[in-house]
């Protein structure tokens, strides 16, 4: 099996998952689970009868160089990739050919499982690499954008004959319009410059990237909290072919799900006393992203409840930019927001920070339901899965 060494990172926050677990008595302990339903996953089907899209493999030559890169925030995502990669080389394509690309920050437990997954299906000769954006081996150019700035992606995408994604569906704003690539398998300064664009730009430079790099299928899945408003809740399923048909045919199917549900006994989602979510930090490249993330968080949160984040602190965060002032105010006035970290960067958000596991064991006891929000590529998700 290829791997490149030193091209991923083991991040610890400063209060560790499973440290937090062990404080919460198992009466008040709620757990978050987004899995993918197998019995939905018949990837021979899917890539053989895609939407919109010709058969996989009158579109892949033998002997093409295969790129999948794969959206941060996809669980048990290992089955999906590998299963994609044993039809295509069921289509001819030699495995060596194959490089699966994982977005930066990826912990070495989850690139090890990945590698596992493979290997147990004699796919050994793949390559799994991990994205690096202060790396200028791992980057290439792609070409020039209408503004006249570089395009630049993780060299691997540039130099592909082919280029598969594996995303997650995105039900609303402008990252559902767009493919996950960039700018997050792309430089430094791109995603400084990226994030300073309104969002019709950021739809515009995107629409330039596929153009050039020729991404015109994706694989993608849609989770269990994408129909939580389902009576019969759904569990997850994947969809694949053209981008914009796989999209509009996973909402027209969630809204179907959803008008299944009889109004009168519709409930709004559960909340919680307390939240305690672990949340990678390469997945926040922006104080905007930071907001979206914490405005998620905190909708699961009782009123007058508390939200904890966990970040890793393994990976400094330089690029939390803004196109405006670069800081938010604390918006949260009926939940109480503590962020775990020890990063100076986030000193400007106006969060308060908890260090101590004594902290935490107060708000612990303060509280009667504490929902547990994984990471869902942690090093925790499998030992924890038979509780979930």
């Amino acid at each position: 099996m290829t791997n490149c060494p030193a091209l991923y990172h083991d991040f610890m926050a400063t209060l560790n998952l499973s440290d937090v677990i062990k404080l919460i008595p198992d009466s008040k302990l709620n757990w978050s689970s987004d899995c993918i339903d197998d019995a939905e996953f018949d990837v021979e089907n899917l890539l053989a009868n895609p939407l919109d899209f010709p058969a996989l493999n009158q579109a892949i030559l033998d002997e093409d160089v295969i790129c999948i890169p794969v959206e941060p925030g996809i669980p048990e995502f290992e089955q999906v990739v590998t299963q994609t990669i044993v039809e295509l080389c069921a289509m001819g394509i030699a495995a060596s050919n194959v490089t699966v690309l994982l977005g930066e920050g990826t912990r070495k437990t989850v690139v090890e499982s990945l590698l596992s997954h493979l290997e147990e299906s004699r796919l050994d000769d793949c390559q799994v690499l991990v994205h690096d954006s202060t790396s200028k081996e791992l980057q290439g150019f792609l070409g020039p954008s209408e503004s006249g700035d570089p395009i630049i992606l993780n060299a691997r995408l540039v130099h592909a004959d082919f280029v598969l994604p594996i995303a997650r569906y995105q039900s609303s704003g402008w990252k559902s319009q767009i493919d996950f690539l960039y700018p997050y398998f792309s430089d430094v300064d791109s995603q400084k410059r990226f994030f300073k664009l309104n969002e019709r730009h950021r739809v515009a430079l995107n629409g330039e990237v596929n153009k050039w790099l020729g991404a015109c299928f994706r694989v993608v899945c849609a989770l269990r909290e994408d129909v939580k408003q389902a009576e019969d809740r759904i569990v997850g399923f994947v969809l694949a072919g053209e981008p914009g048909s796989v999209q509009n045919a996973i909402a027209d199917r969630l809204a179907k799900a959803t008008a299944r549900t009889p109004s009168t006994v519709r409930t709004p989602a559960q909340t919680y006393d307390l939240v305690v979510a672990q949340v990678r930090s390469h997945t926040c490249l922006s104080i905007e992203e930071m907001k979206q993330t914490l405005d998620a968080l905190v909708a699961k949160c009782n009123r007058g409840g508390a939200l904890v984040v966990l970040l890793d602190d393994g990976q400094e965060i330089p690029r939390l930019v803004d196109s405006k002032s670069g800081d938010f105010e604390n918006e949260f006035d009926f939940v109480s927001v503590f962020v775990a970290t020890e990063q100076t960067k986030l000193n400007g958000l106006g969060l308060s920070r908890i260090h101590d596991p004594a902290e935490l064991e107060r708000l612990v006891e303060q509280y009667e339901s504490v929902l547990i929000l994984p990471d869902s590529i942690n090093e925790h998700s499998d030992a924890l899965a038979d509780k979930i």
